[in-house]
């Protein structure tokens, strides 16, 4: 996954479409440069699952979770003690039983549980859950994947209420609980795109990265300024030592400190 297309970077990149000369190249600056992103972000960023993944309890009817935006909490697992066999023993809170409703704000990095509270206690919860953005590409191929949140773009023959929509309508919206096969007659959305802001600074990152390297042919790696003849003209190029960071300065506020 990516948190842009290649499609926009090599647009940003001034490079066409159907030119694939250096997609092997420019591929691996993209990994290097979203990699950098989310080191300064602290935050994985990509839309992913999170299997049993350990929280105190705080005394609250709300949870915070390492990542977000938070898209769909499949399972909550309290401890309940050491068992026979010395084995941990955890139960799975059950909706209606245990609690009355999940709240999921939107984009948010946490959830609530109405009718609930979670007991204040070291390490005694256990959250699958799956966070995260998306590029926003349409499925019309392969299946939808649980977890990720959709809006019907097409539909001809393929029931969406089963994987958890609420209706078949084109423009509806819902987290998908299970996998339906695509085609170009019935097709999903992704939801939950990567801000614009910080898809920018990924451009912007590469771009750097991309004329610093030997790919552009420019070799500019270590100079702050650049004289050029081209032309028949002198003209100098200068290099702010800076840039990068300006550039993830524009996006700190999506920066979190509890990963």
């Amino acid at each position: 996954m990516s948190l842009v297309t290649t499609a926009n970077y090599k647009y940003y990149l001034g490079i066409g479409q159907s030119d694939t000369t250096k997609d092997t190249e420019i591929a691996l600056l993209i990994n290097a440069v979203e990699r950098r992103i989310k080191e300064f972000l602290n935050r994985d960023l990509e839309w992913s699952a999170y299997t049993d993944e350990i929280y105190d309890g705080n005394g609250y009817n709300q949870l915070i979770l390492k990542q977000f935006p938070i898209i769909y909490v499949s399972a909550i697992k309290v401890y309940e003690g050491i068992g026979s066999g010395n084995v941990e023993t955890w139960t799975t809170l059950v909706e209606h039983t245990d609690y009355d409703r999940l709240i999921i704000p939107t984009e948010a990095h946490l959830f609530f549980l109405d009718g609930y509270r979670f007991v204040k206690q070291f390490q005694n919860y256990k959250v699958t859950y799956y966070a995260g953005y998306t590029v926003g590409s349409t499925l019309t191929s392969g299946s939808s994947v649980v977890g990720k949140k959709y809006q019907i773009a097409a539909r001809q023959s393929v029931d969406f209420t089963l994987v958890g929509s609420s209706s078949n309508a084109v423009g509806t919206q819902f987290v998908a609980i299970g996998t339906s096969s695509m085609s170009v007659t019935d097709s999903l959305t992704e939801l939950i795109t990567t801000p614009n802001d910080i898809q920018l600074a990924c451009m912007e990152l590469l771009k750097i990265t991309y004329a610093n390297s030997p790919i552009s042919g420019d070799n500019r790696l270590g100079f702050l300024s650049i004289s050029s003849n081209a032309g028949g003209g002198s003209q100098n190029l200068s290099i702010d030592p800076e840039i990068e960071d300006k550039i993830l300065k524009k996006i700190e506020r999506y920066k979190v400190n509890n990963v």
